[in-house]
């Protein structure tokens, strides 16, 4: 029977799946501090995102129960379908 995962629902929770802010900024190669803040400001820092989501599909989370919101975006179909840009005045 496969065990049934938690919610990743912060960045925080996700920064914990993955063993804490000094194991992540380790294997980021950042300082520890850097990690921290994302969880104190509640997001992944940019163009972290992606390392960050693919190593908790391989832990075995899914959209089921990992939130958008830690990644920035309110749903998921944000990731498929950006919100097209304003075009600049002439």
């Amino acid at each position: 029977m496969a065990r049934r995962r938690r919610m990743i629902a912060t960045a925080k929770d996700a920064i914990r799946a993955l063993g804490g802010p000094t194991a992540v900024a380790e294997w980021l190669n950042l300082d520890q501090s850097t990690i921290s803040g994302w969880g104190i400001r509640g997001a992944i820092g940019r163009g972290w995102e992606m390392h960050i989501y693919w190593s908790l599909r391989d832990r075995g989370f899914t959209h089921a129960n990992l939130a958008p919101e830690v990644f920035g975006m309110s749903a998921w179909a944000e990731l498929r379908m950006p919100r097209p840009r304003k075009k600049r005045a002439a």
